[in-house]
Order: C-alpha cells, then sequence, then structure tokens
C-alpha cells in the first residue's frame, strides 16, 4: 500500500523519519518523462532517472496498479519507445530523499512550485499501522490519500502536463 502526505515541512519530516530509526538511501534529483502514444493522447508511460536506475513504468488509474520494468540505456529506450508511437510529452527535474525502515519506504518530494509531499510505501505486512506512523511523524491531520503526481499538482491549480510541457505529439 502506497500513500501520498502533502504539505509536509520535509526538514522536520526528514529529523522525525531518522527518528524512527529509518535509514538515508537517497538524497538527489531524479528526472521524469512521461510518454503519450501518437494515437492516444493521454499521457500513460513514465520514465524515472533515480540516480543510476531508470524505470519504465505505466500506472492504471482507475486500480493505480503500477507494472515497472527496470532498464539500463536511456536513449535505447526512448528509441525503442519512438518506435512503438511513444513520445515524450513532458519532463521534470524534482529532488528525491528516500528512507528505509524495514520493508516501509518514506520518499520526501519536491517538486518545482508545488509544497513537498511525502510518499509512504508500506511494503508487505509492516509491523506498524499506517495510522501508528501518522501520528509518530506528526502528519495524521495532513491531507493523504492515493494519488499521482499529476493529481498532487492539480490540488495546486496546475495542469503538470502543461506546466511540465517539452513537447506536443
Amino acid at each position: 500500500m502506497e500513500i501520498k502526505v502533502l504539505d509536509v515541512d520535509s526538514n522536520i519530516i526528514e529529523e522525525k523519519i531518522f527518528s524512527l530509526g529509518a535509514k538515508k538511501v537517497f538524497d538527489d534529483t531524479r528526472v521524469i518523462t512521461y510518454f503519450s502514444h501518437k494515437d492516444i493522447k493521454v499521457p500513460f508511460l513514465k520514465l524515472t532517472e533515480e540516480g543510476e536506475k531508470l524505470k519504465l513504468s505505466s500506472q492504471n488509474n482507475e486500480t493505480h496498479e503500477e507494472v515497472k520494468l527496470f532498464v539500463s540505456r536511456k536513449e535505447e529506450c526512448i528509441k525503442l519507445l519512438g518506435t512503438l508511437g511513444y513520445f515524450p510529452v513532458s519532463e521534470v527535474k524534482a529532488r528525491r530523499i528516500s528512507y528505509e525502515l524495514g520493508s516501509i519506504d518514506f520518499d520526501i518530494d519536491k517538486f518545482p512550485e508545488i509544497p513537498a509531499f511525502l510518499e509512504i510505501d508500506l511494503g508487505e505486512s509492516p509491523d506498524i499501522s499506517l495510522e501508528q506512523i501518522l501520528t509518530n511523524l506528526g502528519i495524521e491531520q495532513n491531507k493523504k490519500g492515493q494519488m499521482s503526481t499529476p493529481d498532487i499538482v492539480k490540488l495546486y491549480g496546475k495542469d503538470y502536463f502543461e506546466f511540465f510541457k517539452i513537447s506536443d505529439i
């Protein structure tokens, strides 16, 4: 189960996550590129560069189930997608700070022009409930839910695909 918690103070939340005993595993800029098919105008393929890792993914908008594939070569991946009719339509650089606590992942995301948000992935059978985590972090009152980053950006009055647009198909 993955949940996003909006409007977090990244410095305070980072201290609290660390105080739970979590280990920092990533702190760098990610590049997120969405691809749209030349005949289908809804972007639904996403290539995420996180350090040395490249992840190609697609998410079902109704069930939020994500299918992901790790790739090793960005340019070849983009070429392959192009031969299948998919072209990049948006790209954003955002800072991500990641922590792990057992099977639980915490990601603090800082996108341009919106407040930082926290993504919590409980993994498989955590020893602590989501409610306990939120209380321990002092964010139980924050708006939260299962939402994509484009959904979050929309809550702040912006269209993700217009705001981070790099091309029209």
